[in-house]
């Protein structure tokens, strides 16, 4: 694969779909609740990104790995039809593709259960041609994968092309080992940080 054209954004990260139910409260130990609503809509940080640059009109490519089952099958199609180019998702074979399940209360509070990206689903920073990465404007990363996102900021740095960098949660708000030290080196290699107060 090679970078034909100039894209706004490059967009690396975690793109899924997402099980959306919305419930009056959320359900304890053992407990069973209702749900009269429900929406099956794409997620991920990386992918609702590229998906609303797309909806605006501008030109977006998705760098990012999903499974061979129908779950990426319906991912990559609602990404399409947004307008993104998804010629850099990678399928994996004989691969779960990511899925998200969220609960959702009347104040628009979310919880839920979201399925951790599995090593086989981890894109390589090698998967990632340099082509790629010069025909960008922005390249932009939710560090998922951490040391993928890391390195391929560095190269982006170093061909003269803006780093963007979404923190998403602070490091006591998740259980990933290394998650405080990988910010840190985001944070020396980002142009443009982006942090939502309610997740610190």
């Amino acid at each position: 694969m090679s970078a034909s054209q100039e894209f706004d954004l490059v967009a690396l990260g975690c793109t899924t779909l997402e099980l959306l139910s919305w419930v009056d409260r959320y359900p304890g130990a053992s407990d069973g609740i209702h749900t009269d609503k429900q929406l099956w809509t794409g997620g991920g940080m990386s992918g609702n990104l590229a998906h609303a640059v797309a909806q605006l009109g501008g030109q977006v490519a998705l760098l990012a790995a999903t499974g061979s089952d129908s779950i990426g099958d319906r991912m990559i199609d609602q990404l399409r039809v947004a307008g993104v180019n998804v010629e850099y998702l990678l399928r994996r074979d004989n691969t779960l593709s990511q899925l998200t399940v969220l609960m959702v209360t009347s104040d628009l509070k979310r919880a839920g259960l979201v399925i951790t990206l599995p090593a086989d689903l981890q894109i390589k920073s090698s998967e990632i041609p340099d082509d790629l990465l010069k025909s960008a404007r922005v390249f932009f990363t939710d560090m998922d994968p951490a040391n993928t996102a890391i390195d391929v900021s560095g190269r982006a740095k170093a061909l003269g092309i803006p780093v963007a960098y979404d923190l998403q949660m602070a490091p006591e708000r998740i259980n990933i080992p290394e998650h405080a030290r990988n910010i840190n080196k985001m944070l020396d290699l980002s142009d443009y940080l982006f942090a939502d107060e309610e997740n610190f």
